[in-house]
């Protein structure tokens, strides 16, 4: 994990906010209004990508990041399946991605998903681009902060669900990705079967759910064990990771829970992968409970759907085409993020 010196870029774009509930609402910050929701995109190009031993690959690569102006459910489906490489997304969701995952990983054994209904709240995406790491390498940069939530006037929840405190409220993220972390990490991966799992800290250590050899950082040391959820208490209290902080948090949640704002832990993420694959990356992240008592893990249906696809262009080749997309480019005001470990 690291951070990134805040810099401000020239203006925000758009906004916002579904029909499906009156009360939620998901803002991009910005100047232009999205209705019906839209998706907003970042666009960056590259020229000279290169692949393994430094070859060129390709003259040109275009890497088009975006994310969906309507709040994701637990039964969204990811987003832009168009456009993904290989195998596209169909009908997987965060509820379907989470059951998945609980039958292929032994550390989610006895964990259960709950649809808590949805929060009155606003979320704030605050940062949004599209990233060229280097030649080799493209992907996004996004985070968000959450606003105006008031656990004592929550009218949406569903039947039975205990309104949690600021402090309890944690992210957790469903992904739909076509590489895999490998162990130890020692270059770009090969293309991949999509993997369609929970973004945890078992995912990020490829599979193994133990620390990985030779890699600095949270995945390379055993991850940080969720606080456990006090006698009779409905959720867990789950701190962020701050500096110095730089331990991974242990499945089902998403490993990193960034500095708090307005007493809720921020969402940052900045994945990237190789365009000799070209990579695609699809991320449904909800805001979230968890009972370690009861292995229960209660999401809502307040979150962001987002994701990138790179593209490499290759000489005398016709420029991709976006056309199914309203598109704008859109910069932001970057504040931290979380390197994601190069497979």
């Amino acid at each position: 994990m690291r951070a990134l010196r805040a810099s401000l870029l020239p203006f925000a774009v758009t906004l916002l906010g579904p029909a499906a509930w009156a009360v939620p609402t998901l803002t991009i910050f910005g100047k232009v209004p999205a209705t019906p929701p839209v998706p907003r995109m970042s666009v960056a190009t590259q020229q000279n990508c290169l692949g393994p031993g430094a070859k060129l690959i390709a003259g040109k690569c275009v890497d088009t990041a975006f994310v969906w102006t309507q709040l994701a459910t637990a039964t969204s489906t990811f987003f832009s399946p168009q456009t993904f490489n290989t195998t596209a997304p169909t009908n997987q969701t965060f509820t379907s991605t989470f059951n998945a995952a609980v039958k292929a990983q032994p550390s989610l054994n006895g964990w259960t998903l709950v649809n808590g209904g949805a929060l009155d709240l606003t979320i704030n995406i605050d940062s949004f681009s599209a990233t060229q790491v280097n030649n080799q390498y493209g992907g996004m940069k996004i985070s968000a902060i959450v606003s105006k939530y008031d656990p004592k006037n929550q009218t949406e929840l569903a039947q039975g669900i205990i309104a949690p405190e600021a402090s309890q409220l944690i992210w957790t993220q469903a992904l739909y990705i076509n590489w895999q972390p490998s162990a130890p990490a020692n270059g770009a991966p090969m293309p991949a079967k999509p993997a369609n799992t929970l973004d945890d800290y078992t995912f990020n250590t490829g599979g193994s759910g133990k620390p990985v050899p030779g890699v600095m950082g949270p995945f390379g040391v055993p991850p940080k064990q969720i606080p456990a959820t006090a006698k009779n208490a409905p959720y867990s209290t789950v701190a962020p990771n701050v500096p110095p902080q730089t331990v991974a948090y242990a499945d089902p949640i998403y490993p990193f829970q960034g500095p708090r704002k307005n007493g809720i832990n921020s969402f940052s993420d900045s994945p990237f992968n190789a365009y000799q694959i070209p990579a695609s990356f699809r991320a449904i992240t909800l805001l979230s409970v968890v009972n370690t008592q009861t292995k229960t893990l209660t999401v809502f249906n307040d979150g962001i759907n987002y994701g990138f696809d790179l593209e490499p262009i290759i000489a005398g080749a016709p420029e991709p085409s976006f056309t199914f997309l309203s598109c704008v480019v859109i910069f932001g005001i970057l504040i931290a993020h979380r390197t994601r470990r190069k497979p």
